[in-house]
């Protein structure tokens, strides 16, 4: 897999257009083939404490249960934009996102503009950037984030600054942080991040104001911590009392340890979506990866095959999971060099 911008997305290594659209459905989900392998140790007042063994597979195509959209690239206002480069290849869109009216923002870096479609994906209008909003002439913002008062945030990393710019109906606003403020996670209020020395903290995209916190929050409001360590993810779930460790392991050979990458994002009822990629030590030319799912009470419920997240065309980050605002449904978002494809789970 090739190296990524790991500023725009939570990732931690060790550790439709009107002129181009495509909906499908699909059967129920089922899970990956191998499922996943719980130890489970109670003592006392103590969290519940499970080891889960998760085992990776290569990817292949989304299995049933989701359905695609797809807004492909064009010339024409009401297509999203793509950057040609030499060799012939494009660099596609920085991402997008959606909003609780189902519309989905995108930056379109190429255009120089916030690009809105509807839920179904028809072009309906854009916000076209201009002065700060540009550096060197360029848009260069990321991780665009939907918030639940129908607003979206992305930032940019300016040195030991942050811009934020802020989309909200037909305008845009920015605020200067100053301090790096890459953001992971959002609750829909706020967004979360991790300081350059490992603490945590959240940040009010309209004030402009970070404050330190020991945990993220999800948007049904409960707390949650991921801590990555050689081959295993912790993650802590004070609120449901329950610590979960993930070994992320290569499928066929379970003993095998997995050098991964991850974003997570939270449903309405506080269930946890991870995305995990990443190669086997085994093989570092072996690419695999896979959807993991917690329900609401913090315990592992499936993991599902996925595509491969990233592409020629994609900006530096594989692939964006999201989640439908006000639903536990998840999307993600893969930048193609003909344009961009949302898979959205339906089971």
């Amino acid at each position: 897999m090739r190296t990524k911008s790991g500023a725009a997305i939570l990732t931690i290594l060790l550790g439709l257009t009107a002129a181009g659209c495509d909906l499908t459905t699909g059967t129920p989900t089922t899970p990956a083939p191998i499922p996943p392998i719980a130890t489970v140790t109670t003592t006392g007042t103590e969290p519940l404490r499970n080891t889960v063994v998760v085992p990776l597979s290569a990817f292949t195509e989304m299995g049933p249960g989701w359905a695609e959209l797809f807004l492909a690239y064009g010339e024409d206002e009401t297509n999203l934009g793509a950057t040609a480069r030499t060799g012939g290849f494009v660099i596609g869109p920085q991402y997008g996102t959606q909003t609780p009216d189902g519309r989905w923002w995108f930056l379109d870096t190429a255009k120089r503009r916030v690009a809105r479609f509807t839920p179904e994906g028809a072009y309906m209008d854009q916000i076209e950037m201009s002065g700060d909003t540009l550096l060197n002439g360029n848009f260069t913002f990321q991780r665009p984030t939907g918030l639940n008062d129908n607003t979206v945030a992305a930032y940019r990393l300016d040195g030991p600054t942050t811009s934020v710019l802020r989309t909200f109906g037909e305008s845009f606003s920015l605020v200067t942080i100053d301090r790096p403020t890459p953001w992971l996670a959002t609750d829909g209020v706020g967004v979360y991040g991790l300081s350059q020395d490992g603490s945590r903290f959240k940040l009010d995209p309209w004030a402009g104001v970070t404050t330190e916190t020991d945990w993220f929050f999800a948007r049904n409001g409960s707390r949650y911590r991921l801590t990555a360590s050689a081959g295993d993810l912790l993650i802590e779930l004070p609120d449901r009392g329950v610590e979960t460790t993930l070994q992320i392991r290569l499928a066929e050979q379970p003993e095998i340890e997995i050098r991964f990458e991850f974003q997570v994002e939270t449903g309405a009822d506080g269930s946890l979506f991870l995305l995990v990629y990443g190669t086997p030590l085994s093989d570092e030319t072996l690419e695999v990866g896979g959807l993991i799912t917690l329900d609401p009470q913090g315990l592992v419920a499936r993991t599902q095959l996925i595509t491969n997240p990233s592409t020629p065309a994609d900006p530096g980050v594989p692939a964006q999971l999201g989640v439908t605002p006000g639903t536990s449904s998840p999307w993600l978002m893969v930048i193609e060099p003909q344009g961009v494809r949302i898979h959205l789970m339906i089971n």
